[in-house]
């Protein structure tokens, strides 16, 4: 600006604004309005110059659902200008919600029901710049950037026209299940939207300052992916889709530059979608169970989503603000041959959480495949986990998994416990107030809860935030008022620093965790409560309740849950009667972090790791790629490892750390 003035060429280039809005099934109001002070909505000195000008109004009556926008429903203006300077003059159209209750309306038609679509038009040539867009989370939403090029001796003019609609996916009737009754469409509902436009020379981007900084990164990244005969490739990390879905490829070594920390987990950006919002998956496992009943999908509401959409997202804080509610999974079917190709959209799911789908997995390690010799890209962790879609081949259909080794397969989606590594959607408008982007310092998202400070009490923290007890370093799986359970980061170990390893019972059959015969102290019950139990450890204890419902091709929340209904929550349903009251346990199947965290990664070798969860008559175990569900007794008496479980007092208050795990909140007990 100083430099133009310098020149002795003054500009002002100003936000200007117009009201538009859509009246619902026969309403009449003012569509819209704005003050103007001259002619020109932006000022303007000698010959560099932008301004506004509407040319018609949006009227909309008694408006529908529909799948496209009428041929006249559009919000039409134009920008005009001249730029002598050499430098261009960057202008941006911006989306806001409008007015306010007009005539007495008073709800405002959901962001998600109202469409969008922006056409450009320059002289001869119009094209569609924002196609089938939602108001969905709209927060000063920026929909266009553009410019008047610098050296443009004569007026350019390009117009505008703003589509407007309502999503055909809008239900409305009396019955049960519909957005909206008649009585509420008739009278109450309505939209409006504000359009804004802001121009000055500096370079804009419709990408948010937090998207903008994580692709900085990726771009300025030339990454060498090192044959077996030593020979080396070089490679980018980025990936872009034909639709401008821009992904992250290549090896973990790579890719240091998409961690982020958000409510007690470690996670990894995945994908970078053209509207700004950007898409996560969790750095490690999460939990293990199994997917659903014989032959659902994601669809048909199998287990598996709801404990996406309730026992873990009752773990993420704030995730109202922070993460795109209702966002959109590609749950279609693939066939076994084409788990690389994109899927059609012939099944799309609406969910807060999902799970990444085959296209997306593929894309982690896309950049590489050409001349790699095993699945190395960085998503690869050395465990079996679900991937969003079924698959079909010749003998049936299956859920698809990642295995091991990294390479896409299928397991039975009712039987197979594999790991569940959870995705969501961050909104276009968060911001990170913190960290690089590596797993020593990942970005922190604004509106996420603060570090716990000293002197406060640890039950006040998230799911996933690690904690250090008498020397060992554990993961907070859930708080209540009166404990904070809590299970251990690492398996346990021997003196060598290898897995310690004993048996569940010396019995073939219905051994129970904390029954006359675990309890012997050559057994896990019996060990972990009367040896590995020290007195200084128990000192922060308080008994826990261990819910040990027996699993039989069945939900997770059979665990918990005395009746199989689908419907039930784990908070709400009745719990079942069968449970053990003590100190040290186990995890349940379906609890936070009741899963194979570390041992024997990329391999089948070690020893099972134990749960508390009965399966049919015997116990369930975790192998290094997820649950073993043989109905063999022998597991009973086969040497595995654990990782034990406690429950903290209510009291025990922090006093140190930040809850990562490289500095774990420390804790004492209330002098």
């Amino acid at each position: 600006m100083e430099q133009v003035k310098s020149k002795k060429k003054g500009i002002i280039i100003a936000g200007i604004s117009a009201i538009v809005l859509i009246a619902v099934l026969g309403v009449s109001f003012a569509y819209w309005a704005y003050s103007r002070t001259t002619d020109n909505q932006i000022l303007v000195a000698g010959d560099i110059f932008m301004k506004y000008t509407e040319t018609n109004q949006l009227v909309i009556k008694n408006a529908l659902p529909s799948k496209e926008p009428g041929e006249n429903d559009y919000f039409e203006f134009k920008i005009t200008g001249k730029n002598t300077y050499s430098k261009p003059i960057w202008y941006e159209i911006v989306l806001n919600h409008g007015v306010e209750n007009p005539e007495g309306r008073t709800e405002r038609l959901l962001d998600k029901f109202l469409k969008f679509r922006l056409v450009e038009i320059k002289g001869e040539t119009e094209e569609t710049v924002v196609d089938n867009a939602s108001y969905e989370d709209i927060t000063s939403k920026k929909i266009w950037v553009s410019t008047i090029p610098g050296g443009t001796k004569d007026n350019i003019e390009i117009t505008y026209k703003l589509y407007m609609w309502i999503s055909f996916d809008t239900r409305i009737g009396n019955t049960a299940g519909n957005d909206y009754d008649m009585e509420t469409w008739n009278n109450q509902v309505y939209a409006s939207v504000r359009v804004s436009v802001n121009g000055d020379f500096e370079e804009k981007s419709l990408l948010p300052e937090s998207v903008k900084k994580v692709l900085d990164k990726a771009e300025s990244k030339t990454c060498t992916y090192t044959l077996k005969d030593d020979s080396s490739k070089t490679y980018s990390p980025i990936s872009e889709d034909e639709d401008g879905t821009i992904y992250f490829s290549g090896e973990n070594e790579c890719i240091d530059f998409n961690y982020v920390w958000y409510s007690g987990k470690l996670w990894r950006i995945t994908a970078i979608n053209p509207d700004g919002t950007m898409k996560m998956v969790t750095n490690d496992i999460i939990s293990s169970i199994t997917y659903g009943d014989t032959w659902t999908d994601f669809q048909k509401n199998p287990w598996i989503r709801q404990w996406l959409n309730e026992d873990f997202k009752d773990t993420l804080y704030n995730y109202q603000n922070i993460i795109v509610q209702n966002a959109k999974w590609n749950a279609t079917l693939v066939m076994e041959n084409d788990i690389e190709s994109k899927p059609t959209e012939e099944m799309i799911v609406y969910e807060d959480v999902g799970l990444l789908n085959t296209y997306e997995y593929y894309q982690n390690y896309k950049n590489i495949s050409d001349y790699k010799y095993e699945y190395d890209g960085y998503l690869t962790i050395g465990k079996s986990w679900w991937l969003l879609n079924k698959t079909e081949n010749d003998y049936s259909s299956e859920t698809v998994c990642v295995n091991e080794s990294g390479s896409i397969g299928h397991d039975s989606p009712h039987i197979n416990h594999d790991g569940v590594r959870p995705s969501i959607v961050l909104k276009s408008d968060i911001k990170f107030s913190s960290g690089n982007g590596s797993i020593d310092n990942p970005y922190k998202i604004k509106g996420d809860k603060e570090i716990g400070k000293i002197g406060e009490k640890i039950n006040t923290r998230l799911s996933g935030e690690y904690v250090r007890v008498d020397n060992i370093i554990y993961r907070i799986v859930d708080t209540y008022d009166d404990s904070t359970k809590l299970v251990t980061y690492d398996y346990l170990k021997d003196e060598n620093g290898n897995a310690m390893t004993k048996i569940f019972a010396n019995v073939d059959f219905d051994a129970i965790w904390g029954d006359e015969e675990t309890m012997k102290e050559t057994n896990w019950a019996g060990y972990l409560n009367k040896v590995w139990l020290t007195s200084t450890l128990k000192e922060y204890l308080v008994e826990g309740t261990y819910y040990l419902g027996k699993i039989y091709y069945s939900s997770y929340k059979n665990s918990i849950c005395s009746e199989s209904n689908t419907n039930e929550t784990t908070k709400s349903c009745t719990k079942t009667s069968s449970t053990w009251t003590g100190f040290v346990g186990l995890p349940r199947v379906g609890e936070m972090f009741a899963t194979s965290l570390h041992a024997y990664e990329k391999s089948h070798s070690g020893p099972y790791v134990y749960l508390i969860s009965p399966y049919h008559s015997v116990v369930l175990v975790l192998t290094s790629s997820g649950a073993d569900l043989s109905t063999s007794g022998s597991l009973l008496k086969k040497n595995g490892t654990v990782y034990p479980t406690i429950n903290l007092k209510p009291e025990v208050l922090i006093s140190g750390g930040n809850g990562m795990l490289q500095s774990p909140y420390e804790v004492e007990l209330p002098s």
